[in-house]
């Protein structure tokens, strides 16, 4: 570790300080040295650092991350942000028409 990594460490230990007795924690992690697989994550900690890794090369989401609602958040977001206008449009337009049906329903009740 570089002397600056190390003081980079150290300042963000410092400045947090106070909110690590509150319950965060701080984890470090070299990207390219974490080798799990999809079926190797046991702990939520592990499926962040996945969704970090790999969350560009997704078609869908995967069934196990989805289950945490905030990484599958994390995953549409991601989703919309790689979306050229076009996609944007379309998908724009779908909830406009989604949206126009539950209104008809609600008021034919």
């Amino acid at each position: 570790m570089t002397a600056f990594n190390k003081r980079v460490a150290y300042n963000l230990s410092k400045a947090y300080d106070n909110q690590l007795d509150k319950g965060l924690r701080l984890i470090f992690v070299e990207l390219p040295k974490f080798k799990k697989s999809l079926s190797e994550l046991n702990s939520l900690t592990n499926k962040w650092i996945y969704f970090l890794q790999e969350a560009a090369s997704f078609d869908e989401i995967p069934e196990s991350l989805g289950e945490i609602w905030e990484i599958e958040q994390a995953l549409n977001i991601a989703n919309f942000i790689n979306m050229t206008p076009e996609e944007l449009e379309i998908v724009e337009n779908r909830g406009i028409a989604l949206q126009d049906e539950r209104g008809r329903i609600a008021y034919a009740e």
